[in-house]
């Protein structure tokens, strides 16, 4: 008989059976929304028949577009192509993988489960799934948006290497509480491309399970049962700053580094460039609720540009030029 585990993602309690690769955050008490893969489709139905409420611009290797999603009554299907279809429905989510090979099935499973279906069901219960890392600085939560060549998950390493609390590393879930708004903790690992789990591990990066057999990043579990390294906090925290970082390559910059706060409008436009499906609520419906969301969180906390120069060796000072950006009261 499989043994079912909750755990908790997002603040939202998943309870299953699915062995998962990625080091989660067991949830004691009360079970939570049921998890499990089937071999037979839930419900009977015909993709062809139905109106696509969304797809996603993205196109596979085969030039088909890598989600669909479409609206069976109160189930929503997050279809897609060569990995599953996960049927949420309003008490449960089922997943019919199309794939027969096990390994690889569970893998792309899991990895669409923790990214995209997560995110869907964080907006679509009224949170934004922006695409960030964050870290615990004093008692308030600081993100790092995930810009291209950013090194979001670089600067949320330092932090933790350096003491900070790692709250996630790729879904930034911010709930409004009416007061002030909260960044969720997510889970205890860290993905890491080699040059930059090697900078941080040392030689043992290399023993260090992939995250997909095709790809050369790692996962690096943190806290302090799960080998020592950082520590992780479980409990969601005041969202005070969001750092768009901006990396600049060893020949184009200087050794400056450079803070600038956004205009709230700019704000708004660099939260919805980096949500972690940013047409995806267009496509739904969701665009008013969102954007009058990503105002708000542009109006209770600052959006700033962070520039700085490539390479590890230039972390500290980037590290230190944020903690005295936050103010002394953020040590």
């Amino acid at each position: 008989m499989s043994v079912l585990t909750t755990y908790d993602l997002f603040g939202l309690r998943l309870t299953t059976s699915f062995p998962f690769a990625t080091h989660l955050e067991i949830a004691p008490g009360q079970p939570g929304i049921p998890f499990e893969i089937v071999s037979e489709a839930p419900l009977s139905w015909d993709p062809t028949t139905l109106e696509v409420a969304y797809r996603s611009p993205m196109l596979g290797e085969d030039g088909e577009t890598i989600l669909r999603i479409y609206r069976l009554g109160e189930v929503d299907v997050l279809s897609f192509t060569e990995v599953a279809d996960f049927y949420l429905f309003p008490e449960k989510i089922i997943a019919y993988p199309v794939k027969v090979e096990e390994f690889v099935s569970s893998v792309l499973v899991e990895i669409r489960l923790l990214g995209a279906v997560m995110a869907y069901l964080l907006e679509k219960r009224g949170m934004p799934a922006l695409h960030a890392s964050a870290v615990v600085i004093g008692n308030s939560a600081v993100g790092f948006l995930g810009s291209n060549r950013g090194g979001k998950t670089s600067l949320a390493a330092s932090f933790v290497e350096n003491g900070s609390s790692l709250l996630t590393d790729d879904i930034l879930a911010v709930e409004d509480t009416g007061n002030e708004m909260m960044a969720r903790s997510g889970y205890p690992q860290m993905r890491m491309w080699p040059p930059v789990a090697e900078h941080f591990l040392g030689p043992r990066w290399s023993d260090l399970p992939t995250v997909h057999p095709d790809l050369s990043k790692r996962r690096v579990g943190v806290g302090s049962q799960l080998g020592g390294w950082g520590r992780f906090c479980t409990e969601p925290r005041p969202l005070r700053r969001l750092y768009l970082p901006q990396r600049l390559e060893d020949q184009d910059a200087d050794e400056t580094i450079q803070i600038k706060a956004l205009s709230p409008r700019n704000s708004v436009i660099e939260l919805i460039r980096h949500s972690f499906l940013p047409t995806l609520t267009a496509g739904l419906g969701w665009e008013g609720r969102r954007l009058g969301l990503l105002s708000k969180v542009a109006e209770k906390l600052q959006v700033c540009r962070l520039t700085y120069p490539s390479g590890f060796q230039h972390l500290d000072r980037v590290r230190e030029s944020v903690v005295a950006d936050l103010g002394s009261g953020a040590g």
